[in-house]
């Protein structure tokens, strides 16, 4: 498997499956970036608690049309706290991985950028 880090947009990558990681206490934010549509599924999911953003839950939504991915997963971490965030983190690439493998995917984009995770300042 190769793993390619880099600096970006999201919406930009050009993968397969995009991947967002998001605390329970920081809400959907992070997904306005993917547009109107997708914001809305999130939305339906989590007021019919199909998505509650709880430690390595995750659900996976079709990309909107106009994307150039097929999937987006959205991974829970559980609570915003910076002592377990590490661990949050591994557990929800293990889920974006076994996910890919079983879409059959070859790329995949994950958002690990503060803001999605709920740890936007430094005092953070």
């Amino acid at each position: 498997m190769d793993i390619t880090v880099s600096k970006g947009r999201l919406m930009e990558a050009g993968a397969e499956l995009l991947v967002l990681p998001l605390t329970k206490d920081k809400g959907l934010g992070a997904l306005k970036e993917l547009g109107d549509e997708v914001m809305r599924r999130a939305e339906r999911l989590v007021k019919t608690q199909e998505f509650s953003g709880d430690a390595g839950k995750s659900i996976l939504l079709p990309a909107p049309a106009g994307l150039e991915a097929h999937y987006i997963l959205l991974i829970g971490l559980g609570e915003r706290r910076k002592e377990t965030l590490t661990d949050a983190m591994r557990e929800a690439g293990g889920i974006a991985i076994g996910t890919a493998r079983r879409l059959g995917v070859r790329t995949v984009a994950v958002d690990i950028g503060a803001k999605s995770v709920g740890f936007i300042d430094g005092a953070e």
